[in-house]
């Protein structure tokens, strides 16, 4: 009898001392990443330039790299014929997929989807003042869907820059404006200053 006692408290014990390393290691793995948007939200963010929403070998303009495209007229059928080609390979852009989930600070500008007189809560985010006002709209991976957290944006200052801050996701979102190949939810929106940040 005194055998089979000792063998099963041997066997208690390597099964306890088996689920603590599992366990330990488990938790261990949940501390050093982050499990919620909130946990991310949470974290100091990282200031993106546009050019980092980019794989550094793509290349926006291959598609029409031996084509000198100021002999043509806005009327001429071959322009016509490459800005299609260039808005399809632009609205499959390719993205750079170490950012998802990163808690990011970009400015921009924004491009109303969502809105009403008294605020606009969903926008596209956009380098430079015009894109997708004009043809085609600039590559996917250069476009964020924005949604707002608790605060939109005002429609009179919507011609101002901003910057726009929260957790970055590899989310496409294709709309008339232009194909957004990232999205930011319960983005904190703020007036652009220029950032002070070496």
């Amino acid at each position: 009898m005194e055998k089979i006692i000792v063998r099963n408290t041997s066997l208690k014990i390597i099964r306890l001392w088996l689920f603590t390393c599992c366990t330990l290691t488990l938790v261990s793995c949940g501390i050093e990443t982050p499990q919620s948007t909130n946990e991310v939200a949470s974290m100091q963010p990282r200031e993106l330039e546009w050019s980092e929403l980019m794989p550094k070998d793509y290349d926006p303009n291959r598609v029409i790299a031996d084509v000198d495209i100021s002999e043509f007229s806005d009327s001429d059928p071959r322009a016509l014929r490459y800005s299609k080609m260039l808005r399809e390979a632009w609205s499959d852009a390719p993205v750079v997929s170490q950012l998802d989930g990163q808690n990011v600070k970009i400015p921009g500008f924004a491009v109303p989807i969502e809105y009403d007189e008294k605020n606009v809560s969903q926008f596209l985010l956009v380098p430079y003042f015009g894109a997708c006002i004009h043809s085609p709209a600039p590559p996917s991976n250069q476009i964020i869907n924005v949604q707002s957290g608790d605060t939109g944006i005002n429609p009179d200052s919507i011609w101002d820059p901003i910057w726009v801050t929260g957790v970055l996701r590899t989310e496409r979102l294709n709309t008339e404006a232009g194909d957004a190949s990232y999205s930011i939810e319960s983005a904190v929106i703020e007036p652009y200053i220029e950032s002070t940040i070496d």
